[in-house]
């Protein structure tokens, strides 16, 4: 399956692309495989996953702890391929990747790629990658059909968003204020005008994160015309919660991702 399929019959039925995020082997690796089937079963169009790595420079302190606690669990690059080969056994949705630059080239950046296709991965983030300085990653993944997602903030600058728009072949991550307290209001409008001068310059969907948090943040995102909303802190912070008792976090889990879903 693919973006494009996605967001065509999203935008049908009047709805937005829910993408929820996580760290691959996070808390552990079997618990990890339950909570990505669970986002599957309730309403995620899209997942977007992280491999965990030692400095994860662009994640927040949740995500942090998250990296964290895979690592100290044994989650490396090959068991987080092994997550994702066991995740396609059940399920075809679109995948998207965040992995930092160390892990791709310790790997092989030639293989990493390749290992990629044969699972079937849509796309790959690699956040600590200039645009600018990101060409020898933009040829290997074309080569192998994976697609790449680059950063846009609402203040990045109209010749930068120009650039970065040329070389995204996957979809645009807007990076949002939304949820954080006092700038609610404001931050929505700096959106509606970031996406409006993405979509001057690109037909790619225009998937928002950051700071993202509750059902009102997520329904808001139609209001200035996104095509999906990333959600990982709070997901993350769902599982967090409820580490000792597996089948409450589940259930709970579960009901987050219902409300998130109910708002599309």
């Amino acid at each position: 399956m693919n973006y494009h399929n996605v967001y065509i019959n999203l935008k049908k039925e009047g709805k937005i692309a829910f993408l929820p995020f996580t760290i691959l082997g996070f808390p552990n690796f079997e618990t990890s495989l339950s909570v990505i089937q669970t986002l599957i079963e309730n309403g995620a169009d899209i997942l977007e996953l992280g491999f965990p790595f030692s400095d994860p420079v662009a994640d927040g302190p949740i995500i942090q702890e998250a990296n964290n606690i895979a690592l100290h669990n044994n989650i490396n690059t090959e068991k987080c391929l092994t997550i994702l080969e066991k995740i396609r056994k059940f399920s075809p949705i679109p995948i998207g990747l965040l992995v930092y630059a160390n892990l791709v080239f310790t790997y092989g950046t030639e293989n990493f790629y390749k290992r990629l296709q044969e699972l079937k991965i849509n796309s790959v983030l690699i956040p600590d990658i200039p645009p600018e300085e990101s060409e020898e990653y933009r040829v290997i993944a074309q080569k192998y059909g994976i697609q790449t997602v680059f950063i846009i903030t609402p203040v990045t600058p109209k010749e930068r968003i120009d650039k970065i728009c040329q070389m995204t072949t996957g979809f645009i991550y807007l990076v949002s204020r939304l949820g954080v307290t006092g700038t609610h209001e404001k931050a929505r409008i700096d959106l509606a005008e970031t996406i409006k001068t993405i979509r001057q310059v690109s037909n790619l969907p225009i998937n928002v994160g950051f700071g993202i948090s509750d059902p009102s943040h997520f329904k808001n995102l139609k209001q200035v015309h996104a095509d999906g909303g990333i959600i990982g802190s709070a997901i993350i912070k769902q599982i967090q919660n409820s580490l000792s008792d597996i089948p409450k976090m589940q259930k709970e889990l579960k009901n987050y991702l219902q409300q998130i879903s109910a708002q599309k």
